[in-house]
């Protein structure tokens, strides 16, 4: 009985944790007959196209009589989750998939570029009891 009143709130905190990485809300960043992006908030390591955003791309398109084509998107701020996401309003459909699958690699790996710095010359000067020393 005590352990199921440590796992239930243990399970309750990890479903709210996991739903605030959702994507938030597609907000009409910019619209125009020819083209309209969306923006909003998505947490993971690649860009997130939703499918609210692809539906709202496809009802304002279809309102001038073309077809929401993906152009891509692009993050606001590599220190934010936010993204935004452009359409393509054209007269002929063509193949998303394409634009998607390019975005959404996954690199194998991280490269992290170290910059080591090794001194040429180190100088040293003794005032009194102190020695200052400066490597450049």
């Amino acid at each position: 009985m005590k352990s199921q009143k440590v796992i239930l709130p243990t399970l309750m905190v990890a479903a709210v944790a996991l739903s605030a990485c959702a994507p938030s809300n597609a907000v009409q960043d910019y619209a125009s007959s020819n083209s309209v992006s969306f923006r909003y908030t998505a947490y993971d390591s690649v860009l997130t196209l939703t499918a609210e955003a692809r539906d709202k791309a496809a009802q304002h398109c279809a309102q001038h009589g073309k077809h929401a084509n993906y152009k891509g998107g692009n993050a606001v701020s590599p220190l934010s989750a936010e993204e935004i996401h452009t359409f393509a309003c054209e007269d002929v459909k063509t193949d998303d998939s394409t634009v998607i699958a390019a975005q959404s690699e996954r690199p194998d790996y991280v490269y992290v570029p170290v910059q080591t710095y090794t001194p040429t010359t180190t100088h040293c000067s003794t005032i009194g009891y102190g020695t200052t020393c400066t490597s450049y």
